[in-house]
């Protein structure tokens, strides 16, 4: 993993994920990693030391300990899907005032 987190891309990434579903079972997570995966750590300074050393040592590293703290506190937000909710739920009030069939 360490060694696609320095592997440069050309391609742009994609906004959403698309993978070939037969060729999944055989992927790895280096796979997916990139030097553009480097960008979370950074945006959330992150730090990146216990990277250098096996995936075994670093439940015993101090900076492992704080990355994971960092990632483990963020909430997970579909702000598409709320926004969709909150648009339709707006859109149903504006159109009709009865109860019962805003229960629909």
């Amino acid at each position: 993993m360490v060694h696609a987190l320095q592997r440069n891309v050309t391609y742009k990434p994609a906004k959403s994920a698309s993978v070939d579903m037969t060729a999944f079972s055989a992927m790895t997570l280096d796979n997916f990693v990139t030097c553009n995966s480097m960008s979370l750590f950074h945006q959330l300074s992150i730090p990146t030391d216990f990277l250098s050393t096996g995936p075994n040592l670093w439940t015993a590293d101090e900076q492992y300990h704080v990355a994971q703290a960092k990632v483990s506190s963020l909430q997970v937000v579909n702000d598409h899907a709320e926004r969709g909710v909150a648009f339709i739920q707006d859109y149903n009030c504006r159109c009709t005032k009865d109860e019962e069939q805003l229960q629909f």
